[in-house]
């Protein structure tokens, strides 16, 4: 859409991806690749591995099968290893100048997922709106809400937003950093946090009544992330990576996702996989191989169940992405309860405290930001699921 050394014309490229993903709202998003249909025990300890997560609620059988909810359970993240609700609209139509990265996740569950279970889930494009400026260029925000069923029943449902910014390939980073390298005092400030990470709670219940508002999460690190770290995510989120010509094949009909490879000129490249190659993230405006967006409301998702112990259930989560986690940063997270209250759902009573969370780089930059909602157990009052809402239908 531009001429070859000419400046893009930006504000005539999001109008016209405006326009073009708006014919599409309420169909199918079928530019989303589909991970995991089945909640079985290679896929569960896929998304354990690639988030760290030794809960053993979710990774030991016994523990799981003595718990109040009878027998093994996949994490709540685990949804995102279905379905990551990211459609991208009508951005492989045609070429634009923009990188697109997912914004925000907003996640409401009503059940646990099983080990064994097959997981339905569907996704459409329901909104497509401009979004603000980012460097004074316009911007559009691309919405996608997914739902998850066990059984054919509300599991689960999930809304992502993604937002396509305009950026200059080839020219123009999204962030002025290189990979960071860690003095001797940044490592051992990352090992005594390490170190210092609590142990899960586990069986003992943490009963509402014991909660206050105030009380303030323990802390969780995880990095400084590596391509190790990188490729298991892919792998947990289980998304078909065809390759030679298939994927030629695929391309071909994905001409906004084609780019010629920075590193080997091979034309029929795949421009929103080049942000985690070495060779070509920066072709495509990333000064380091960068995570995918998904693993983060995972890694809040593990912080808040390692709190609130095996009794309590994660009811919501919202996360905000402010930047993405390049290659060799390190994310520190916490949080703080900033509410109690009593929820009222279909004559049940649900003891509920409401969470900030948040996640910053080793440069102290915010790197997410969000809210949860957890009901905890009380005294004479487990908790009844399936919670009866109507969050999970399209």
């Amino acid at each position: 859409m531009t001429t070859q050394g000419a400046c893009p014309d930006f504000e005539a490229q999001m109008k016209d991806l405006l326009t073009a993903s708006r014919e599409q709202l309420g169909c199918s998003a079928a530019d989303i690749g589909r991970g995991t249909g089945i909640a079985d025990w290679t896929s569960i300890s896929r998304h354990l591995a690639a988030t760290g997560d030794d809960n053993p609620l979710y990774a030991d059988f016994q523990h799981a099968a003595q718990s109040w909810w009878c027998g093994p359970l996949a994490p709540p993240g685990f949804v995102l290893g279905v379905l990551v609700p990211e459609s991208v609209g009508a951005l492989y139509q045609k070429q634009y100048d923009a990188v697109e990265l997912l914004n925000r996740v907003d996640l409401w569950w009503n059940d646990h997922i099983r080990l064994g279970q097959q997981v339905d889930a569907h996704a459409a494009l329901t909104a497509a709106e401009p979004g603000p400026l980012v460097r004074d260029r316009a911007t559009v925000d691309l919405t996608t809400r997914a739902a998850y069923r066990t059984g054919g029943h509300p599991v689960a449902t999930a809304t992502g937003v993604v937002r396509v910014q305009p950026l200059q390939l080839g020219k123009e980073l999204i962030a002025d950093r290189t990979i960071h390298r860690y003095s001797d005092a940044e490592i051992a400030h990352i090992e005594a946090c390490l170190a210092a990470e609590p142990a899960i709670r586990g069986p003992e219940p943490r009963w509402h009544s014991s909660v206050s508002v105030g009380d303030r999460l323990p802390s969780m690190v995880r990095g400084p992330v590596t391509w190790s770290e990188l490729i298991t995510w892919m792998v947990a989120e289980g998304r078909s990576a065809p390759a030679g010509n298939l994927r030629y094949r695929q391309l071909l009909e994905q001409p906004g996702n084609v780019r010629a490879h920075a590193g080997t000129d091979w034309k029929f490249s795949e421009r929103n996989k080049a942000r985690e190659d070495t060779l070509s993230c920066a072709d495509v405006g990333f000064p380091a191989p960068s995570t995918r967006g998904a693993i983060m409301p995972a890694l809040a998702a593990q912080m808040l169940t390692r709190w609130m112990g095996d009794d309590a259930f994660l009811r919501h989560l919202s996360v905000s992405l402010e930047q993405p986690v390049f290659y060799g940063d390190t994310l520190f997270m916490g949080g703080q309860v900033t509410r109690k209250f009593i929820q009222v759902i279909d004559s049940k009573e649900y003891f509920a405290v409401a969470i900030e969370i948040w996640g910053r780089n080793q440069l102290e930059q915010l790197a997410f930001s969000g809210r949860a909602i957890v009901f905890l157990p009380e005294k004479g009052h487990p908790i009844q699921l399936p919670v009866q809402k109507e969050f999970c239908s399209l």
